[in-house]
């Protein structure tokens, strides 16, 4: 997440192109846990991300 450009943050199971953004901006990440601070991301929405294996943070 920390250098993903903005169609690869999109490619992640509910991030849509305004999350995207957000994400981006919001940049660096220790952990695909630290997303709970973008609006609209909560618990579940990190289990299912996590799940994903899509998304890492750190790095």
């Amino acid at each position: 997440m920390n250098h993903a450009s903005l169609d690869q943050v999109e490619k992640i199971i509910h991030i849509g192109p305004e999350r995207a953004e957000d994400i981006i901006e919001q940049r660096p990440y220790g952990a695909v846990a630290d997303l709970s601070k973008i609006k609209g991301i909560g618990p579940a929405r990190i289990k299912d991300i996590q799940l994903e294996g899509l998304a890492c943070g750190g790095g």
